[in-house]
């Protein structure tokens, strides 16, 4: 019976070094089914990456908070600022505490014509999420302009740090 073992595990050994040399080739489409691949990796067909939920959200924060300066409207601008960015906003005005929707409608005065087409069709070219903050490369006009969020207590993205004045020489 021990001989028997023994002349089995030559076989076995053999069937694990077999199974080590297989080939690490890439993932075919029919190797991988239909998942989609995980977000930040390259798509099949050298696609760009598909964006994360956490981009997606960081994204729509920065859409209703340019969107709301091209449409000057101050109630959309100060609910896409955290309070900080709001409060930060007002001083720099000169505007009292706690009246973010008049400073909001200062700032979003000088978008008008050509100001109000490029914040519209602005666009977050790179996000770069580090917990709960993010820095998103914003381009419009031609260039870029750093935006930084925060992720609130409830989940939402807001904008930390809107850089206006970087913002305001970026616009036609």
């Amino acid at each position: 019976m021990r001989r028997a073992r023994l002349a089995f595990l030559p076989a076995l050994l053999a069937l694990a070094l077999a199974a080590c040399g297989e080939s690490e080739e890439e993932p075919t489409a029919t190797t991988q089914g239909e998942e989609p691949p995980p977000a930040g990796e390259p798509a099949p067909g050298g696609e760009e990456p598909a964006p994360s939920p956490e981009e997606e959200e960081i994204r729509a924060a920065l859409q209703a908070y340019l969107g709301g300066l091209a449409a000057e409207n101050a109630p959309q601008v100060c609910d896409a600022l955290t309070e900080q960015a709001q409060q930060v906003l007002g001083r720099d005005l000169g505007i009292e505490a706690g009246q973010c929707e008049e400073a909001a409608g200062e700032v979003a005065s000088f978008a008008t014509g050509q100001a109000q087409q490029a914040l519209d069709d602005a666009d977050a070219v790179d996000i770069k999420v580090m917990g709960d903050r993010a820095t998103a490369q914003v381009s419009l006009a031609g260039t870029t302009v750093p935006i930084e969020l925060q992720q609130q207590d409830d989940g939402e993205w807001r904008v930390s740090d809107a850089n206006e004045d970087a913002l305001r020489e970026a616009l036609p």
